[in-house]
């Protein structure tokens, strides 16, 4: 990255780099970024007050190697922006788990996606079974991808569609075609939920995830409506209020301090569709660059 910065002559015109967030990344920013004076926190220990120099031996040191060591100091990345859409996804997955520390949430959360798992496995092992829900259906079945976001929420949301559209008597005749077990009403009631929980957040992914017509003022004001959906959602539930709990926990952690960031918020109100009218909290309007009010 300090090669190709080098050789664009492009070092003065990048403001952030914007990566996932594996470890990798996080640990290069803050060891070689700006903010951070190329000092690993984890490598700082302090000296022991007791200790006693007079007792330690002398220890004879290679000048060469000493001007030859890379110390790190010829590196100077950008300020470190950790993916929108990557921390959301951690938020809809990682985050959204924590709603099973509710007994009732993880009972009903089990019975409902254990039998839409059945069905995805048998209809993604065999093509006879793929012609069955086909053939009562008339449409097939989304297969979740762990390594694409919104999966699991398009392929229950597409369960969900056939209950509607086809009825409930199209789903039983697939189950008890392929030996798979009935939905109950509780599960059905459940991942309708789950959907309308979730929708927010696949939505929200969307939007940031798009390659044109989105810039950085389009990321507070995305997640500023995100919370105020999930608060709005949480009213009308009587199962998932815990997965609401759970995600609205999982944005405080993973966005808290980016609210707060004065060149965020300032991306925010100079976008011409949002201005001032994302958020109500007058002390975030107020920031200025500095990040003081």
């Amino acid at each position: 990255m300090n090669d190709i910065h080098s050789e664009y002559e492009i070092r003065e015109k990048i403001i952030r780099t914007t990566t996932d967030n594996g470890s990798n990344f996080i640990k290069a920013f803050r060891v070689f970024g700006e903010d951070e004076n190329n000092v690993n926190a984890e490598e700082v220990t302090d000296e022991d007050p007791t200790h006693d120099d007079q007792d330690e031996e002398v220890e004879f040191i290679d000048i060469g190697s000493i001007m030859t060591e890379d110390d790190g100091l010829q590196y100077q990345l950008p300020k470190h922006h950790r993916c929108a859409c990557h921390l959301l996804n951690l938020v809809s997955t990682v985050d959204a788990n924590n709603a099973n520390k509710v007994e009732a949430y993880k009972k009903l959360s089990r019975s409902a996606f254990s039998k839409c798992q059945a069905l995805w496995n048998k209809t993604a092992k065999s093509t006879t079974a793929a012609g069955v829900v086909e053939e009562h259906c008339k449409l097939q079945l989304i297969q979740p991808n762990a390594t694409r976001w919104n999966s699991f929420y398009l392929a229950v949301e597409r369960i969900l569609r056939i209950l509607k559209v086809q009825g409930e008597g199209a789903v039983r005749a697939v189950c008890a075609a392929l030996d798979v077990p009935m939905y109950s009403p509780a599960d059905i009631a459940f991942l309708g939920e789950y959907a309308n929980t979730m929708g927010p957040v696949a939505k929200a992914i969307n939007i940031l995830q798009e390659e044109s017509n989105i810039q950085m003022g389009w990321l507070l004001p995305t997640i500023s409506a995100l919370v105020s959906k999930l608060d709005k959602t949480r009213a009308l539930l009587k199962f998932c209020k815990p997965l609401i709990d759970a995600l609205q926990e999982g944005l405080k952690k993973r966005f808290g301090e980016m609210m707060s960031d004065p060149e965020l918020v300032a991306a925010a109100i100079l976008h011409p569709k949002f201005k001032k009218s994302w958020t109500a909290d007058e002390g975030v309007l107020k920031l200025d660059i500095s990040g003081t009010v």
